[in-house]
Parts: C-alpha cells; sequence; structure tokens
C-alpha cells in the first residue's frame, strides 16, 4: 500500500514539473518558416529545421532559435519525382 502512495506521489511530482516547464517559456507571435531540400525526406526535414534555426537566429537571437522549444510546429515535405521539398513553420520559443 505504502508503495503505491510512493509511485503515484512520484508521477503527480512528475506531472506538475511537466506542466511547469512547458509554461516557463515565452514565445513570440510570429512565426517563422524555414526551406530544406534533399533526396531522403528526413534529411529534407532536417534542413529545412536547420534553415528554421538560421532565420530565427538571425532575427531573435540564438536563445529563440532551438527548434525543440519552438510551438505550434508544422513540416511538411513534397516529392517531386527527384527530391523533398520540406518547409516547416513554428513559433520560436525560449
Amino acid at each position: 500500500m505504502i508503495k503505491m502512495f510512493v509511485v503515484l506521489g512520484l508521477a503527480t511530482l512528475g506531472l506538475m514539473m511537466i506542466s511547469a516547464d512547458a509554461s516557463a517559456y515565452s514565445c513570440k507571435s510570429d512565426y517563422y518558416r524555414g526551406w530544406g531540400v534533399a533526396k531522403l525526406w528526413k534529411q529534407g526535414r532536417a534542413n529545412a529545421r536547420a534553415d528554421w534555426s538560421n532565420r530565427v537566429d538571425e532575427r531573435l537571437g540564438w536563445p529563440w532559435a532551438v527548434w525543440s522549444k519552438a510551438k505550434v510546429k508544422d513540416e511538411s515535405c513534397t516529392w517531386n519525382g527527384r527530391r523533398n521539398n520540406c518547409v516547416t513553420k513554428a513559433y520560436p520559443c525560449k
């Protein structure tokens, strides 16, 4: 019984930490786009994310340019017969 309360307590604490961490970011109200091209879909997406980070870094500075902190992310790739053209869009946060 005590073990169950310990597990529930730790789970609750973990959820509180996650929700506090997510709300700790401040985000911009304008989204930024990035573009990438590659034969492989994964590489095209990675190139688009890198372009997004570079564009955000140029305008807002490196603290805002972290893709994993961005919110409302949107990514799409289209195959044109030779390569993937990928676009990313997200709101930068820090």
